[in-house]
């Protein structure tokens, strides 16, 4: 099997540092699991206009999965950037208020410090006086593509585990479906069995000596049809394939894998509803073990 692989799991972690002028920026990210693609950036308050920026070049990498960006800005020696004031702006939204009260006809009053420390640009980190506002955002941007690459290379590398997992699990899916071929093969001879030995004990006590076995071929005819599960192992053999096809495509198929391990879990339910041999009844239950494992692991995909 080729060592290309295009699968990638929804968990990952990734850290970059990067020091200049004295500033140091560490970058981190982490992925969990979840159905779709949400980013969640932590950063300092003047960082904030980043925040599109990073979650647009995240969402351009990966199709699902909660990422965690956390941005980290200290000096050199390890103190962490100190907050600074920008009286200016927030006596300038001071101003955008009281404008406000007076063309809505309110009475006029003052913001609450602690309203005007949430607004953008108000408090901001002395982070590097050798460094413009430019100079930081590049520094962040740098290091956040120097921690993205192994995020990205840990979640193909997890993907590769998991696409040979799911390979394994879907060998053992396969021999057991072979199995029940070869029971289903079975089933009208050992109908016709039971039929058999029920006659012997009901015949007696009704006073019938014997059934016509025209009679009896057409009961047992209408029982194997009954029985027949020809058409749920053909589309699991369907399944089967298709999910193998899957694991080598690339992109998105966690969701489309997740759909084939319920409808495979579907027709296992159907060949037991019909089947009453008690070898079929064992090899089920033990593939439907493997098969809440398969979905499991495809869980994890993204």
């Amino acid at each position: 099997m080729t060592e290309q692989v295009n699968l990638c799991s929804m968990t990952g972690f990734g850290r970059g540092t990067q020091t200049r002028a004295g500033l140091q920026c560490t970058v981190e990210l982490k992925s969990v699991n979840h159905r779709y693609c949400e980013v969640k950036v932590r950063a300092p308050q003047d960082l904030g206009h980043l925040e599109s920026v990073l979650k647009a070049l995240v969402q351009k990498k990966m199709h699902r999965g909660r990422v965690e960006v956390s941005i980290r800005l200290e000096s050199e020696s390890g103190d962490v950037a100190r907050p600074r004031l920008n009286l200016e702006q927030a006596q300038a939204y001071q101003r955008l208020f009281e404008e406000l009260c007076t063309t809505m006809e309110q009475p006029v009053s003052s913001l609450e410090p602690q309203a005007l420390f949430q607004m953008p640009g108000v408090l901001t980190l002395d982070s590097s006086p050798t460094l413009s506002e430019k100079e930081v955002d590049a520094l962040v941007q740098d290091t956040f593509l120097q921690a993205i690459e192994p995020f990205l290379a840990m979640r193909r590398r997890e993907g590769i585990h998991l696409r040979d997992d799911l390979l394994g699990r879907l060998e053992t899916l396969e021999s057991g479906l072979q199995e029940l071929r070869e029971l289903a093969a079975e089933e009208p001879v050992s109908l016709v069995q039971r039929l058999q030995q029920r006659l012997e004990q009901w015949l007696p006590e009704l006073g019938i000596e014997h059934v016509e076995p025209q009679r009896l071929h057409q009961e047992v005819a209408i029982l194997a049809d009954k029985a027949d599960v020809t058409e749920e192992l053909t589309r699991l053999q369907s399944h089967f394939q298709q999910f193998r096809g899957m694991l080598l495509e690339s992109g998105e198929v966690g969701r489309r894998l997740d759909f084939l391990c319920q409808e495979i879990h579907r027709e296992f339910n159907t060949i037991g509803s019909k089947s009453n041999h008690a070898r079929t009844v064992e090899v089920l239950i033990a593939l439907k073990a493997e098969g809440n494992k398969l979905r499991e692991q495809v869980q994890n995909l993204e």
